[in-house]
Formats: C-alpha cells, structure tokens, sequence
C-alpha cells in the first residue's frame, strides 16, 4: 500500500495529537508514540480499513452477503461466528477449486429484533470472473432460493463518495458493539493472513516515519 494512503488511514484511526505543554517534560513525540498504536494493538475496524485499503489499491470489490436459514444457525450457534464462517468460506473456494483470494470482512447483525447476521467484507478478484465469485460466496453463505436468492451477494466497487475503504470499514464499526452483544465475542472481523502479512508491515513502517524514524534498510 502506498504510504501516503496508509499515512492518511492511521491520521484517521488516531485522535489528533495534543500539543505538549511546557510545563510538560513528555515531548511531542512521546505523546505521539502513546496515541499511534503498532498494528497488534490497533483497533479491530482500522486494521480492516488498512485491509481495505490493501484490496482497493488491488483492484477489488466489496461485497454484502446474506447467510441462509440453516448457514446463519450453524454461524451463530458456534463459539466463533466469524471462524465457523471463515471456515465455510475456505471450504466453498476449495469446492470450486479456487484457492481462497486475499479477504476480509466484518460480521454484523441487523439493527431491528430479527438480529440477522450479515457479511460486510471485500476480496481481490485477480484474474477470477465476479460471476463465479459471486457463486462461491453464496454456496459459502448457503443458498437462499427464489427472488430473494438474487440479492443474497452484492458485489460492487468501492463507493469513494462514502470514505472508499476506509468508509467501508467504519460503515460496519457503527454496529459493532451490538453485533458483539448478539455474538458473545469480542471478535466480528476477519483479515486472511496474506494481507495482514503485508499491510501490518506497511502500518507499522509508516507509524515509525509519524514518530520521526528512519526505515531501516534490510
């Protein structure tokens, strides 16, 4: 990911940083430095926003999809929705012979009394043909028949009117802590590790530029 792009994301993530009074014998930037947290402690939906970031630069898409009635029992009766679900996701890419694109995704429940949980996520088609995406995240969700199995996945471009990646991420922040309630785990987002690999990296480097590092050469 470009590092202006990551440059900006963390200025998002973060509060801005206070200026030192005089008094103070803290600098500047050790203030910075206790506010700019290392990827491993950045906030669950920043790090799907850098993810975002990470699969927009790549040309991909983001994606709703809905789970069917006997998929949405399993997913929420498990100890781990969003493991049970990745695992679904695996196992169906791996069904169509595919392997499994660089994805992430967040887990959210409706905001009425239904409480229907849904995906909000984003994936990089690389070569694959949206259609047959689109088949596999369905058959990973279950298939829902009739007129409603129509609008069970939508998968578009990211909308950069709304925030882009970034707006993505924080378009599902908004229900998290009741999704969190519904689900009994701290945990509603997924980032495979292909990206975090890469994009914990780039974090992590242009966190140590804000602070005023050098980036060591290897």
């Amino acid at each position: 990911m470009p590092m202006n792009e990551m440059s900006a994301l963390i200025g998002l993530a973060v509060s801005p940083i206070p200026a030192a009074p005089a008094s103070r014998k803290r600098s500047t930037r050790a203030v910075a430095k206790s506010i700019i947290p290392v990827w491993s402690r950045a906030e669950d939906f920043d790090r799907l926003g850098a993810a975002y970031e990470f699969i927009h630069a790549k040309g991909g898409k983001v994606f709703t999809l809905r789970l069917s009635r006997d998929a949405l029992i399993q997913v929420t009766g498990s100890a781990d929705p969003v493991r049970t679900m990745t695992r679904r996701l695996q196992r169906a890419f791996a069904r169509a012979g595919i392997p499994m694109p660089p994805i992430a995704f967040s887990v959210e429940v409706t905001p009425d009394e239904r409480n229907q949980l849904h995906l909000h996520g984003a994936l990089v088609l690389g070569g694959l043909l949206p259609s047959d995406v689109k088949r596999v995240l369905r058959e990973a969700a279950g298939f829902i028949e009739g007129r409603a199995g129509s609008r069970q996945v939508k998968l578009t471009n990211f909308d950069l009117a709304s925030g882009g990646p970034v707006g993505w991420a924080y378009y599902s922040k908004r229900g998290a802590a009741r999704t969190r309630r519904e689900v009994g785990q701290r945990r509603v987002t997924y980032i495979s590790s292909d990206i975090r690999r890469v994009v914990s990296v780039d974090w992590d480097i242009c966190r140590g530029q804000l602070l005023g590092r050098p980036r060591r050469l290897h």
